[in-house]
């Protein structure tokens, strides 16, 4: 799922991080001149490479993925559960505050086990990326991985299997993202932020809609295509054909607001329009959706968290969130241990409800857990429904049934405020309903008391015992 990062500039106690026990610092030495520079002190820990320079800043690199495997490797399935185990060890070991850790290079990435050989179908069947050529790489002799190279990100796809010599065909699509504004609409900026589920989610909407742009063709028997068809499919398979065919507005004088700039960009649409219309005629892009339905497949599947899980997780991003830059180390799980006694139970009002046996605080209307808000609350609020929203999706989306279609078009914020204001309203509303009840029974004249004639429990509820 998430695989390298680079984090520049983290806010750490440099003296203890060069007396951290886990890690050995040695200063860089030119190669060339045999200079030893004590600027810049770098240290190696499962596939994590520490630097400290002018012994002010430090920096990290690395794939959290192989750290998972002890530095070993990456071809395996790494989940949401293995990512919050990782941020949380790199917290408790190297007091690494994830929400101050920013992010300037991640890759995302998914491993599925294919049909067919993946170093066959990469080479034969990929084709372009928006009219850019793959670039080729070798690595261990046999392997095989295709490159696209774009400003702000490149896309990476090859024979994990082949690379680690395993046994299964385990093709990898990959993206590494080299400048952040690529994902500044998916609002990824920190550490913290790969532990976010919604954000997460999003990532993987990112990844499959990339794949779906490659150009990728399954093979056909060109004996029965037209002579018109057989030209068609010989430009548009051959990468090439694109790169020379689509126009880079820095090649002409006024940009792309050259009337020859138009007409080429033009061009180049009816010519992959073309294409994509003998690709759709012969159904010649059959494995592209399979692959597609993998990629969903597997990107949602390594979102799975159990509800013990999740407390654990969020218990820890809770914690973390509160830290100053002190950065104090963190307790594994936090006060959720007991969390085996969790359970989901059924209510009249929100239809889902989560109840932890730990003597946790709860919503008076909803039942829902509010311990993540300040002491003192009676309610879930807006602080409460974010985190909802953010780490339980499926219960969020109960509470969004408090709105009218009034607010369907609302910005999330504004939606956010209507549905803690529902709240509070249900529970005012019931206590004056019980309350001009109440009055009402005793407005009757009556020769005894009428108060006497009242369940006790709805007297509570008015305040009126």
């Amino acid at each position: 799922m998430i695989d390298f990062i680079k984090s520049l500039n983290i806010p750490l106690n440099i003296s203890e991080l060069l007396n951290n026990t886990y890690l050995e610092f040695n200063a860089l030495v030119s190669e060339k001149t045999g200079e030893i520079n004590e600027n810049r002190y770098i240290a190696e820990h499962k596939n994590l490479k520490f630097e400290i320079i002018t012994n002010k800043y430090v920096n990290i690199s690395g794939s959290i993925h192989k750290y998972h495997n002890s530095g070993k490797h990456n071809y395996n399935d790494f989940n949401l559960y293995d990512l919050f185990l990782t941020i949380r060890e790199l917290n408790e070991r190297f007091k690494i505050n994830p929400f101050l850790t920013p992010l300037n290079n991640v890759e995302f990435a998914v491993n599925i086990k294919t049909p067919f050989n993946p170093k066959t179908y990469i080479r034969q069947n990929i084709i372009s990326h928006k009219g850019t050529p793959a670039s080729v790489k070798t690595f261990k002799g046999n392997g095989y991985l295709k490159e696209f190279e774009h400003s702000q990100y490149y896309i990476k796809i090859y024979d994990k299997g082949l690379q680690f010599n395993r046994p299964d065909n385990i093709f990898r699509f990959e993206i590494k993202v080299m400048k952040m504004e690529y994902l500044q609409t998916i609002g990824i900026n920190t550490l913290a932020d790969l532990l976010n589920i919604e954000k997460l989610q999003n990532l993987g909407k990112n990844l499959d809609k990339v794949f779906s742009e490659l150009l990728i063709i399954d093979k056909i028997d060109t004996k029965i295509l037209t002579a018109k068809e057989k030209e068609i499919y010989q430009n548009g398979t051959n990468p090439m054909f694109w790169e020379r065919l689509k126009p880079n507005s820095k090649d002409y004088e006024n940009g792309n607001e050259t009337p020859r700039y138009k007409k080429d960009r033009k061009k180049y649409y009816y010519e992959l329009n073309r294409f994509k219309s003998l690709i759709k005629k012969y159904n010649l892009n059959q494995s592209q959706k399979e692959i597609s339905k993998l990629i969903v497949n597997k990107w949602n599947n390594l979102l799975k968290i159990g509800t013990k899980k999740r407390y654990k997780l969020t218990a820890f991003l809770n914690e973390i969130s509160n830290q100053k830059t002190e950065h104090k180390t963190v307790q594994n799980d936090h006060d959720f241990n007991s969390l085996e006694n969790a359970k989901t139970v059924q209510n009249d009002t929100s239809n889902i409800v989560l109840i932890c046996t730990n003597n946790k605080r709860v919503c008076k209307i909803t039942n829902l857990d509010i311990s993540m808000q300040k002491k003192g609350s009676k309610f879930l609020c807006i602080s409460g429904i974010e985190f909802y929203q953010i780490y339980f999706p499926e219960i969020y989306r109960k509470l969004e049934k408090r709105l009218s279609e009034k607010w369907e078009n609302a910005s999330l914020g504004k939606r956010n405020i209507e549905i803690a204001h529902s709240i509070r309203n249900e529970y005012f509303n019931i206590i004056n309903n019980t309350k001009r009840s109440i009055n009402k029974i005793l407005s009757i004249p009556s020769l005894f008391n009428n108060l006497n004639l009242i369940d006790n429990q709805k007297l509570k509820v008015a305040g009126m015992i």
